[in-house]
């Protein structure tokens, strides 16, 4: 069963061999059929068989058929039934849906507001029947009707092929003919197998791809090895900003649609619209809508959603991590696309974690070069270490006067320091009161084993199924210190090459990662 309604059929590939016995039963099958279905209208359908254009192919007759009609549905017209003159007088197409297509017929609408639909059926000599229904492919947005500058990458074995390549696509950009910019990129990207040499510029149209092929413009290099293993870094709080992610909401609608639809679930749970936030009118204060993101209540949300949509467009585009890696909240971003909790479970949660956090006293957090054994001889008792983010940079959180004070006894001993801008002391015992009431947040929500494997921030190893399905983990996940350059050495150790994509605003993490792997690598 296709699930569509019988009446939505436009045109039946008949398999119609042309036999005074063959052709009456199969329309009378196919009447009953449709009939069967609540189908009153007579002769709405029109009906027809390639066999009067090439003949009976035998066992390739069903495919040929399907063929005829995918061309049918592109060039939106029914073509004729040659050498037609009447109906065989035992087929009473008059009490039928159909009547024989004897001219060549536009076929450029569905019927009942439905796409066009069509079956194709095939009978086989020792009694097999198929019938398969095949619909119009749903309409695409052309890729420059929304997207100013396209992507071109050039690739070959050879400088001298390159070269060529270079050459002929110039000329191509060149000529008066060409097909639009945005075709000529997919072509590029996606109908040639990559090769070693390879060249990407980013070009508005043909003019500026003359241009810059001229200029040498654009990023060269050479793939020393075919399709290397990706890992996704998400980074936390401190890294939002207002507009963040604007370029691609204006311009990818698979984007912008994740983001409409994520901010119209937290509606409920944050009382507004986090879009309205996010990407502020022409007219709008801007200051105070950076200053409404400073606080933990929307910046956890806002950061989930950015993240999680930008993942989203980059696997759709090709790009599937191996691995993933979360810095604090960005670790719930990695957790959701590998499937431990459906994105509304995930949205719900951040709202809440925001929420409990942000009710919570006020506090500090202290960016400090020093590593973690020499940081820890020197931490007073009411501080906490709350990330170790490479081998001579931690953060510790706490009361700001705690803070301030450390700061100075720091700055005395030659130690630099740098305040971060955050509302609250994350990841330290000033989360405390928070712990159990987040646990109760996932009460109702199923918890998965990841698909996508990804490296705890908690312990540095990789997260096992009995972390990800167990509340506690997520719970003591705000409280514990953030061990990102412990899960990054661990990767380095097992993946020594790697590529790193960091999936939202800045290039934090990826600098942090550089310190745990060979630069060498040029993976980076």
């Amino acid at each position: 069963d296709a699930g569509v309604e019988a009446n939505s059929i436009g045109y039946i590939e008949a398999h119609g061999t042309g036999t005074p016995l063959g052709d009456p039963i199969e329309v009378t099958a196919l009447t009953k059929a449709f009939q069967g279905a609540g189908v009153a209208e007579n002769q709405y359908c029109a009906i027809g068989s390639l066999k009067t254009n090439i003949g009976h192919l035998d066992v390739a007759s069903g495919v040929c058929g399907v063929i005829k009609t995918a061309l049918s549905l592109e060039n939106e017209a029914l073509p004729p039934t040659l050498h037609f003159k009447k109906a065989n007088p035992k087929i009473d197409f008059e009490k039928s849906p159909f009547f024989v297509n004897a001219a060549l017929t536009p076929w450029t609408e569905g019927r009942n507001g439905q796409p066009r639909r069509a079956g194709v059926s095939s009978f086989g000599v020792g009694g097999t029947n198929a019938h398969v229904i095949v619909e119009e492919a749903p309409a695409v947005e052309s890729g420059e009707s929304f997207r100013r500058n396209q992507l071109f990458l050039i690739s070959a074995r050879t400088d001298e092929a390159a070269t060529a390549t270079v050459d002929n696509l110039a000329r191509f950009a060149a000529s008066p003919g060409a097909t639009r910019p945005a075709d000529a990129a997919w072509t590029l990207a996606i109908g040639r197998k990559p090769f070693r040499v390879r060249r990407a510029i980013v070009a508005e149209d043909f003019g500026q791809l003359k241009d810059s092929l001229a200029t040498g413009g654009g990023v060269t290099g050479v793939a020393e090895r075919s399709n290397p293993p990706v890992q996704f870094l998400f980074p936390g709080q401190g890294a939002q900003h207002v507009n963040m992610g604007r370029a691609f909401y204006e311009s990818e609608p698979r984007f912008r649609r994740i983001v409409d639809r994520c901010s119209e679930i937290l509606r409920p749970h944050l009382g507004l619209n986090l879009t309205d936030v996010l990407y502020p009118g022409e007219n709008a204060d801007l200051e105070a809508a950076g200053n409404q993101l400073k606080h933990t209540v929307l910046a956890q949300p806002a950061i989930f959603v950015i993240e999680y949509a930008l993942a989203d467009l980059w696997m759709h585009w090709g790009i599937r991590p191996v691995a993933m890696i979360g810095h604090s909240v960005g670790e719930f971003v990695a957790a959701c696309h590998a499937g431990v909790f459906d994105l509304e479970d995930g949205l719900k949660l951040l709202a809440a974690r925001g929420r409990l956090m942000g009710d919570l006293p006020g506090g500090g957090m202290l960016s400090v070069r020093l590593p973690e054994a020499d940081l820890m001889e020197r931490l007073p008792a009411t501080l906490d270490l709350a990330a170790v983010n490479g081998p001579s940079l931690c953060v510790v959180a706490g009361p700001r006067g705690e803070l301030d004070a450390f700061r100075q006894e720091l700055e005395a001993g030659g130690v630099v320091s740098q305040p971060l801008h955050t509302s609250h002391a994350f990841h330290s015992r000033m989360m405390d009161p928070v712990i159990d009431r987040f646990a109760a947040e996932f009460d109702g929500i199923e918890l998965r084993a990841p698909r996508i494997p990804i490296l705890s921030t908690v312990t540095g190893e990789w997260l096992t199924e009995k972390e990800t399905t167990d509340p506690q983990y997520w719970a003591q996940h705000l409280r514990n210190p953030v061990r990102f350059y412990q899960a990054v050495a661990t990767l380095a150790a097992e993946r020594p090459e790697q590529i790193f994509i960091e999936v939202g605003p800045g290039q934090t993490l990826t600098g942090l990662a550089r310190q745990s792997f060979d630069r060498k690598a040029g993976h980076l």
